[in-house]
């Protein structure tokens, strides 16, 4: 997670790579696809104006309390920060998303009837990860007969719903959490191997330096 690195570089490679999976999933998605189907001879591109709304969407929904602190540390102590290349381009993008959340007129907006259901905290996580890795522990080193088996099976209670999707959720994050971790490990080495990006943005990254009032003079 982003409160979990320290360093400049670490925040804003976290904020790269999830911008670059939003991206990923944009153009995987179904939508995307019938785009492409319906107009087949047109290159369709994300464009700005297309992924800032989506990514402040993102934003909201993973409650990010300290974004803007962290954007204001990334810009004011990532020295070696370049102005033309993806990693400025993540910055600015996110503080584009963080200004267009900013400038919503929120006030017309009612509270929802709908009942939210309560996260799973990270209590709960740690617990059902840790049953989860006993049962699979016991599973494998178990060599008990037949009869054995089926007093077990009729002696042990029933999982409730709500257990069986705790152990579904912490599969489904152990596992994305592990990918995500070796995926930046190999992202990071190979910046540091073949040096810097040299991706150019164009004129949004200009455009929106201007009218932000985002600069670049702390390198």
């Amino acid at each position: 997670s982003l409160d979990s690195k320290t360093t400049p570089l670490e925040k804003l490679w976290c904020l790269k790579t999830t911008l670059k999976m939003l991206s990923e999933e944009i153009y995987d998605s179904t939508a995307y696809s019938c785009a492409r189907l319906k107009n087949p001879n047109e290159q369709l591109h994300l464009t700005s104006d297309d992924l800032i709304p989506i990514l402040a969407c993102l934003i909201v929904r993973c409650k990010l309390p300290y974004l803007e602190s962290d954007l204001y540390y990334i810009q004011n102590f990532s020295w070696n920060l370049p102005e033309k290349d993806m990693l400025g381009y993540t910055l600015v993008t996110f503080q584009a998303a963080k200004e267009f959340l900013r400038l919503q007129d929120t006030s017309h907006l009612k509270p929802s009837h709908t009942p939210l259901r309560r996260e799973i905290t990270p209590t709960e996580l740690m617990h059902v990860t840790a049953r989860l890795q006993i049962s699979e522990k016991k599973n494998d080193g178990s060599s008990s007969s037949g009869d054995e088996v089926a007093k077990n099976a009729t002696t042990a209670p029933k999982s409730r719903p709500i257990d069986r999707q705790l152990e579904q959720a912490a599969k489904l994050i152990e596992a994305s959490t592990s990918e995500f971790h070796q995926r930046e490990t190999e992202e990071l080495q190979e910046l540091f191997k073949n040096g810097d990006e040299k991706a150019t943005i164009g004129d949004f990254l200009s455009g929106l330096q201007d009218s932000i009032g985002v600069t670049y003079g702390k390198l």
